[in-house]
């Protein structure tokens, strides 16, 4: 008997719902401090060394892995949904004066 578990990154008008198989974690979109592809200790949900990213959390020092399958239409997709912070390059980095 094997399990196949699908992974499923969400983007709400206030959250950001990771669901990997009976796993579920929500961020709340004004909390994210950034995205990138630089790697840092967190909790990985990741399913695929590819398009691997880091999603940063206020006040917690890990982060969360990811690894959407459109890593960019990602990234633009949680810059709209966060004004807070800025697509440069791939990455979203926090908004000057927020």
């Amino acid at each position: 008997l094997s399990f196949v578990y699908v992974t499923r990154y969400i983007i709400t008008l206030r959250e950001l719902v990771i669901q990997s198989g009976p796993l579920r974690k929500r961020i709340e979109l004004d909390h994210i401090s950034g995205v990138s592809s630089k790697l840092t200790p967190g909790v990985n949900f990741a399913m695929s060394r590819e398009n691997v990213l880091q999603v940063g959390v206020r006040g917690s020092r890990l982060g969360y892995r990811i690894s959407p399958a459109d890593r960019e239409g990602f990234i633009r997709a949680l810059s709209q949904a966060c004004p807070h912070l800025e697509h440069v390059g791939a990455q979203l980095v926090p908004r000057e004066g927020r």
